[in-house]
Order: structure tokens, then sequence, then C-alpha cells
């Protein structure tokens, strides 16, 4: 599988080694978790169509990370 609107995943941070579970969410809805991410977040936007085992590296305001995909959940 791979990362869609509505699915939820678990990436590993390359630099901490932290892993956290998020789930990618349409901009406009009601109640956002503590896990969800926009789709039009720039870690939203980047994780679209990426599966397991893809190094993500995203450009945000914060500064630059890079996640590593361990699972998706559709």
């Amino acid at each position: 599988p791979m990362v869609v609107g509505g699915s939820r995943g678990t990436v590993r941070d390359m630099d901490t080694q932290e892993t956290f579970t998020l789930r990618i969410t349409p901009p406009f809805q009601d109640k956002f978790d503590s896990d969800d991410v926009s789709i039009l977040s720039p870690v939203g936007k980047a994780l679209l169509t990426k599966k397991v085992g893809d190094i993500v590296h995203i450009k945000t305001p914060g500064g630059a990370i890079c996640y590593l995909v361990e699972s998706i959940n559709l």
C-alpha cells in the first residue's frame, strides 16, 4: 500500500530515531487529533504516495526533517 488521504502510518525520524504514528486527513476536518496531519501541510504533501521503506525529506517552516516510512494502514 501507499500513503493516501485517510491512511494511518508510522514514520521514524532519521535524526532522532523517534517514531510517530500519523493520520493523513482532509484539510477541512472538523476535529483534529494530536496525530492528524493535513493533506495540505508540508508533511502531508511529502508523505502522499510514499510506500513502506521510502525515505522522505521534508522542508517545513521549522526546518528540514527526514522520515522513514515504517508502516501504512489504509
